[in-house]
């Protein structure tokens, strides 16, 4: 395409809109994403969560898990998960799936399906996408609906376990295969 001196709109257009792909906001969402949900990824401590003894505190959790009864993984196998962080700050941690009868033998952890890093904004409700594999998927489309436990873990949150918070809260669900 060229441009031309005479067509000055059309270049502050093409520029306009070159820039706002520069800013875009790094971890958008996907496509296939829920509108309002998001898809951190898995960070440092997401990677090594899963090695549970007993959970921190003994009062109110720190994350409620909202999210009851089936989840479907959206098209590009992300499992929505929405969480309320009942802290004045920001819950940050790990969110992890684990598909009754199914072995990962992608993950050290093999009972891990998928995981994702916990960020929650203070009183805030957010569905986090925590991304299975296709063979989890497969799993679910040949067995039919699958428990599925949710663990909310913000075990390395100094500040809630000082606040007599719980810091690891877990749900049952169950996961249904795409549609």
């Amino acid at each position: 395409m060229r441009f031309h001196r005479s067509n000055p709109a059309m270049l502050m257009a093409m520029v306009g809109l070159f820039t706002a792909g520069l800013l875009a906001p790094v971890g958008a969402n996907k496509a296939g994403a829920d509108p309002g949900e998001t898809r951190p990824g898995c960070g440092t401590y997401c990677q090594s969560a899963g090695q549970y003894g007993a959970p921190g505190g003994s009062g109110k959790y720190a994350v409620t898990i909202v999210s009851t009864g089936t989840v479907t993984p959206d098209s590009d196998g992300y499992v929505p998960v929405t969480l309320t962080c009942n802290l004045q700050i920001q819950c940050v941690g790990a969110l992890l799936v684990e598909l009754s009868g199914w072995s990962n033998t992608q993950d050290e952890m093999s009972w891990v399906t998928g995981r994702s890093d916990l960020v929650v904004n203070g009183g805030a409700t957010q569905t986090i996408g925590v991304k299975v594999p296709a063979a989890a998927i497969g799993y679910v489309q040949s067995h039919g609906p699958t428990p599925l436990k949710v663990v909310a873990d913000t075990n390395g949150m100094t500040q809630a376990y000082q606040d007599g918070f719980q810091t690891l809260n877990q749900a049952q669900l169950t996961m249904a295969a795409p549609g």
